[in-house]
C-alpha cells in the first residue's frame, strides 16, 4: 500500500512535472531504478510526484494513461495546478491557460482517486517541505503557519481540505502572482514562481522542493535549502528527479534525456 511517509531504509525519488506523457514518466523510473525493465515497482524505494502529473489541456490524449501509471507507481501524489480545476470542479479554483475537459476515463479515474485520498497538497520528507509551485515566508507568517515542516504539510493539508469544501479563495491556494498574470502579493502553493521565490528572503528557514517552474535545462538549487526540479516536460520532453539513498544522504539530480 502507498505510503506518505518514506520508511528509514527506503531510497528516495522525488519526480518534476510530468504533464501527461507516460512514457517519459517510465524513462525516469527506469533511468533511477524504481521500476525493472518490465515496468513493476522495484522494493526498496518511497516515490513522489511533485504535481502536473496529467496536463489537462491542449486535449493532451494520453493523460489518462499518465494518471493511471502514476497510480500504480508513486506513494505520494500532489496536486498541481493543472489538476486542481479538474479534481475538484465544483471548488472554484483557478483555471490555467489551454485547459480542456479530460476524457471521461481520465476524469473518472481522477475524480476516484481523489475520494481515495491519493492526492494531497504537501508533503514532508526528511526535512524537506515539499508542494507543487512551493511557500512563499510571506505566506508562513500571514497566515501563522508552523515552521516544522511535518507540521506545515498537516496543516496545509488540513486547510486545503476546508478550502474545497468552502469554495471559498484563499490565497495559500488560490493566489496568483503578477509575474504569472495575476493581482495577489504573492503565489499560493499551486502557482507561487520560482523566480519569486528563490529571491525571497527567509527561505533559508524553510527547506523546499518544489516545481511548477520549468528551468531551461536542470533543476535548479538556491544553496542548500531550495531546489525546482520542472523541466518543462510538456514542450521540451525533459524530466527530472532528486534522489537520495536514506534520510541523511544528500539529494542527487537525475535529468531524462541527460544530454546536457
Amino acid at each position: 500500500m502507498p505510503s506518505w511517509e518514506p520508511g528509514p531504509n527506503d531510497r528516495r525519488a522525488i519526480v518534476g512535472d510530468v504533464h501527461g506523457l507516460p512514457q517519459l514518466l517510465r524513462d525516469i523510473l527506469g533511468l533511477i531504478g524504481a521500476i525493472d525493465a518490465a515496468g513493476e515497482r522495484v522494493p526498496g524505494w518511497w516515490l513522489c510526484q511533485i504535481g502536473d502529473l496529467i496536463h489537462g489541456g491542449h486535449n493532451v490524449r494520453t493523460d489518462g494513461e499518465c494518471l493511471a501509471e502514476g497510480l500504480r507507481y508513486f506513494d505520494a501524489l500532489l496536486l498541481g495546478n493543472h489538476e486542481l480545476p479538474h479534481a475538484y470542479p465544483e471548488a472554484e479554483f483557478p483555471r490555467f491557460g489551454g485547459q480542456t475537459p479530460l476524457s471521461l476515463n481520465a476524469a473518472g479515474m481522477l475524480s476516484q482517486a481523489i475520494a481515495e485520498g491519493r492526492f494531497r497538497a504537501a508533503v514532508a520528507v526528511d526535512g524537506w517541505l515539499v508542494t507543487h509551485a512551493g511557500l512563499h515566508p510571506k505566506l508562513v507568517r500571514h497566515e501563522t503557519l508552523p515552521v516544522d515542516t511535518v507540521a506545515l504539510a498537516e496543516a496545509l493539508n488540513e486547510r486545503f481540505s476546508q478550502r474545497v469544501m468552502s469554495s471559498r479563495p484563499v490565497l495559500p491556494f488560490d493566489g496568483i502572482g503578477r509575474e504569472r498574470g495575476g493581482v495577489d502579493p504573492v503565489g499560493g502553493i499551486f502557482w507561487l514562481d520560482w523566480q519569486v521565490l528563490s529571491h525571497a528572503t527567509g527561505t533559508e528557514a524553510l527547506p523546499q522542493i518544489v516545481g511548477h517552474t520549468p528551468r531551461p535545462e536542470r533543476p535548479e538549487s538556491v544553496g542548500d535549502h531550495l531546489w525546482c526540479i520542472d523541466l518543462g516536460a510538456g514542450r521540451r520532453h525533459r524530466i527530472a528527479a532528486l534522489v537520495k539513498d536514506g534520510p541523511d544522504a544528500p539529494w542527487r539530480v537525475v535529468v531524462f534525456p541527460d544530454d546536457a
